[in-house]
């Protein structure tokens, strides 16, 4: 194929015309070029100019188990992936990036799969792994989040992002504040694996404010004893659970548990790494059956919202102040504040990858245990 070159004297796009007719003053798409001005030879030369690059993937989250992440679920999305191959492999041979023999082989095994899509009744039977560019797993917080502000700190290059996380399919509400390193080479990866756990390389959580998790009862309640208080498993979300907050629950419609109940949850026991028991501040009257949805409220700390700006932000002397003209003033001290973001289990099975973006922060008090300042209620079965 006959390769086209224009020159861009006019600098004007026109995309009505066919590429192969387009006048040779005329371009019919561009991308991150600038026109160069300049008193040498080269005026008016088309040339590169920096992109974008993607900042920051630790906010989207863990990835989800590749099962739940895409895949081919009928004829419909077999058709688009295969014709979508057939179409790179078109442009490819067009631009001479492969050779005849190469383009005959592959045309040909694509041909045989898209016959194979149209006359079976399992269509997604005919691709192969390797035809499955689509399924990739998706993120746990994919398209969840939204930006609200972000300021540099000019001492240390750190950036600073407020990242909102409202009402998802993830089931879990919260707002974050995270640091990124702006010395590390845009080259380098935005996350590694460590020990098996996916780590981030050039972010680090300074707080992470969960106020709301949806879960799901996979057990009926025990009690502590005959008089005792409530407990409950669940298996959604459990690293996102903790002590103190508001327990509301709904079995096909009914409410199980209402606000006006005013249960809270006194404790979290992690079982494995898929289900949690919740002990409950109050007896639950009545059943609570398996797959019930739970709903537990905590108040928010950071109240970060997509309708309201953050009208003032200074970072000085290591810490972060900020007013949104809404609620009070806040101010985070960012070393205390990432020390309390980072997540330290004994247990290795129950660590995930980019944990430490996802659970909530805790309070870390020199010289003393976090656990000395959990108020724990007094249990009437001992």
């Amino acid at each position: 194929m006959p390769e086209l070159k224009n020159s861009f004297t006019k600098g004007k796009m026109n995309k009505d015309l066919d590429e192969r007719i387009i006048p040779s003053n005329e371009y019919r798409e561009a991308l991150n070029i600038g026109v160069a001005t300049s008193e040498d030879s080269d005026v008016g030369a088309a040339q590169n100019i920096l992109g974008n690059v993607l900042a920051s993937c630790a906010i989207q989250g863990p990835l989800l188990p590749a099962e739940k992440g895409g895949g081919c679920e009928g004829g419909d999305e077999a058709t688009l992936e295969i014709n979508n191959q057939i179409g790179e492999l078109n442009s490819a041979y067009e631009n001479e990036e492969m050779s005849l023999t190469a383009y005959k082989t592959k045309a040909e095994k694509l041909d045989e799969i898209k016959e194979c899509i149209e006359k079976s009744e399992d269509p997604c039977g005919c691709l192969g792994e390797d035809d499955l560019t689509y399924s990739e797993p998706l993120r746990k917080y994919t398209n969840a989040s939204f930006h609200i502000t972000a300021i540099a700190d000019p001492m240390t290059d750190m950036i600073y992002r407020f990242v909102h996380t409202p009402e998802n399919d993830s089931g879990v509400w919260m707002d974050r504040i995270i640091e990124f390193n702006t010395t590390i080479p845009t080259s380098i990866p935005c996350t590694k694996i460590d020990n098996n756990i996916e780590v981030a390389t050039k972010e680090a959580a300074v707080m992470v404010d969960i106020y709301k998790v949806a879960t799901e009862s996979s057990a009926k309640l025990t009690f502590d004893c005959a008089q005792g208080n409530s407990k409950v498993t669940v298996n959604k979300n459990i690293f996102q659970i903790r002590h103190g907050m508001l327990v509301t629950a709904k079995y096909s419609g009914d409410v199980v548990i209402q606000e006006s109940d005013q249960i809270y949850v006194t404790e979290v026991n992690i079982l494995n790494s898929t289900e949690a028991e919740l002990t409950l501040s109050h007896r639950v009257e009545g059943d609570v059956p398996i797959g019930t949805q739970l709903f537990l409220e905590a108040d928010r700390v950071l109240n970060f919202s997509t309708d309201r700006y953050i009208t003032g932000i200074n970072v000085l002397d290591g810490m972060i102040f900020w007013t949104d003209n809404y609620s009070e003033p806040k101010k985070v001290n960012i070393e205390r504040s990432k020390l309390g973001s980072i997540v330290e289990r004994d247990v290795v099975s129950l660590e995930y990858g980019l944990q430490n973006f996802d659970q909530h922060t805790r309070l870390i008090c020199n010289e003393y245990n976090p656990l000395d300042y959990i108020k724990v209620s007094p249990s009437i079965c001992s």
